[in-house]
């Protein structure tokens, strides 16, 4: 929705020096940039399990340059479901180390958490 996506402006891209249009053509190709890993696109089982390091790899494998200080995995809730893989990057775009704020064992320290199928946006 508009509200949302402005919302998303005003919290993360406003610090960004970017105006409201460059900051969501630079989101747009942060976002095509990552590459899925073809285990994770279009999940239907709704059984999945995988670990943490697991899961990392995969993505490092689907995308090189990545490293494994780049990325970062949160899960929580019953089952330690998968909420979200996250990926640091500099203001230019390129990956980079994400640091403190994305300490792994404080985001997710399961040993095997659970992938929900993934939703469609259409």
């Amino acid at each position: 929705s508009k509200r949302l996506a402005f919302n998303q402006y005003r919290k993360h891209g406003t610090c960004s020096g970017l105006g409201v249009d460059g900051y969501f053509k630079m989101a747009r190709e942060l976002h095509d940039k990552v590459k899925i890993p073809p285990r994770y696109a279009g999940i239907v089982d709704e059984r999945t399990t995988v670990g943490v390091g697991e899961l990392i790899d995969e993505f490092l494998q689907a995308n090189p340059g990545l490293k494994p200080d780049m990325v970062s995995v949160q899960c929580g809730g019953a089952g330690h479901r998968l909420k979200e893989v996250r990926f640091c990057f500099t203001k230019s775009g390129e990956f980079r180390a994400c640091g403190r704020n994305e300490d792994q064992r404080r985001l997710c320290s399961a040993e095997r958490m659970y992938v929900p199928p993934v939703r469609s946006g259409k």
